[in-house]
C-alpha cells in the first residue's frame, strides 16, 4: 500500500469515500475492511468523505477548476447516488473525470452498482463500462482516469 500511496502523491488533494451509516451498501469489500483502509489512508493525509460530502467536494473542485489535482479512493465498491446521480454523460462523477479528476476504485467493475441512502442492497446498473458504451447500453466513464 505504501508504494501505491507514494505513486499517487502528485495529486494535491486526496480524499477517501466511505459512508457506512447513510450509504451502507457494498458489493464484495466488507465494511470492516473498508473502515480499516479509511483509518490508514486518513493517517496518510487523505480526507474521509461521506456520500453527501463527496458530492459537495466534487462540485467544488469542478467549479474551482482544480479537479486535475485531485484523487478519490472509493473504499466501498458501490457508487452513491449523490455522484452517480443520473445514467447519462452529465452525471456528476463523469463531470469530475472529464475535468481531470482521478479515481482509485478498489472494487471489481467500477460503477457496476449504485447505492441509495439507507439501503444495504445496491442497485445494479449495466453502464459505464466500455463494452456497454460500445453497444449503446451505457456511457464511457473515462476509464483512463479510473485506476
Amino acid at each position: 500500500m505504501r508504494a501505491l500511496i507514494d505513486s499517487l502523491r502528485s495529486r494535491k488533494e486526496m480524499v477517501a469515500y466511505f459512508d457506512k451509516h447513510e450509504y451502507p451498501a457494498t458489493s464484495w469489500i466488507p465494511l470492516n475492511l473498508a473502515e480499516s483502509l479509511k483509518d490508514e489512508l486518513e493517517r496518510e493525509g487523505f480526507k474521509p468523505l461521506g456520500a453527501r460530502e463527496l458530492r459537495d467536494w466534487m462540485i467544488e473542485v469542478i467549479e474551482d477548476q482544480r479537479a486535475q489535482n485531485t484523487l478519490v479512493v472509493f473504499l466501498q465498491d458501490v457508487a452513491p447516488d449523490t455522484i452517480l446521480d443520473r445514467f447519462t454523460p452529465d452525471a456528476l462523477v463523469r463531470q469530475y473525470l472529464d475535468h481531470g479528476g482521478c479515481i482509485l476504485w478498489l472494487g471489481d467493475i467500477p460503477f457496476w452498482y449504485r447505492g441509495k441512502e439507507g439501503e444495504e442492497k445496491p442497485e445494479p446498473c449495466l453502464l459505464y463500462t466500455s463494452d456497454a458504451a460500445d453497444e449503446g447500453l451505457g456511457v464511457d466513464l473515462g476509464g483512463r482516469r479510473i485506476i
